[in-house]
């Protein structure tokens, strides 16, 4: 990936909190091999310490490409190299789902935000902020979103 970014997403130690897991790259990649449901957990309060997932961790290597720097900052690239014993498989990505040159579908966007909010929010709430989003031009009064938001952050008090 961009030298300028490499440094901020390679971390060797296991987080030890919810806001260290989303940038430690060789950790995500780790859970999504060993536990992939919490990826989208955004509560993650269970940091996982499974030896499973600092084994891999450790194998996982983030280096910088003057080949990708030349995309940056338009675009947010990386290369991703698999080897085994036998092969070597490779991906280059410069524009990933949900980036601005390749954007969710509303269908998409609902479904990530009803995965991620669903132990928090009930359904009918979760509908009432996807429509109140949708239509959010429309929409000036914001204390309608952060009361059907409410019930959920009285839930951390």
């Amino acid at each position: 990936m961009p030298k300028r970014f490499a440094a901020r997403i390679d971390h060797l130690n296991l987080p030890d909190n919810r806001l260290k897991t989303i940038p430690n790259v060789r950790y995500q990649i780790a859970l999504a091999a060993f536990e992939p449901e919490k990826l989208f957990d955004a509560m993650r309060k269970d940091i996982s310490k499974d030896r499973r997932i600092l084994s891999l961790m450790e194998k996982v290597q983030i280096k910088a490409s003057k080949g990708l720097e030349r995309y940056y900052p338009a675009a947010w690239p990386a290369r991703v190299e698999i080897r085994t014993d036998e092969h070597k498989y490779s991906c280059k990505m410069l524009h990933p789902r949900g980036d601005s040159c390749n954007r969710f579908s509303w269908d998409e966007v609902i479904h990530k935000f009803n995965g991620l909010v669903k132990p928090i929010l009930g359904e009918a709430a979760r509908e009432q902020v996807a429509h109140w989003v949708q239509h959010a031009d429309a929409n000036r009064n914001t204390t309608q979103l952060l009361n059907l938001l409410s019930p959920s952050l009285e839930d951390e008090t």
